[in-house]
């Protein structure tokens, strides 16, 4: 597959949580632990969710972790 390479800053938090998943063998390596379709589908259900609820980061980052909690 063809396609450009672009580099993402994740948050301290996020990379922490990859770095620990490849640690665990659940991907080989950092960057293979999105695949194409798993960022299709989830660029996909962004758009399906509608408009955004104008929510501050801080309020996203709380929700985020509430629904990873919840399971």
């Amino acid at each position: 597959m063809s396609g450009k390479v672009m580099q993402v800053v994740l948050p301290d938090d996020l990379a922490q949580e990859l770095s620990a998943s490849v640690a665990r063998g659940e991907y080989p390596s950092e960057s293979e632990a999105m695949s194409v379709d798993e960022l299709r589908r989830l660029w996909q259900e962004g758009i399906d969710s509608g408009p955004g609820r104008g929510l501050t980061i801080e309020e996203i980052k709380v929700e985020a972790r509430r629904r990873r909690a919840a399971g």
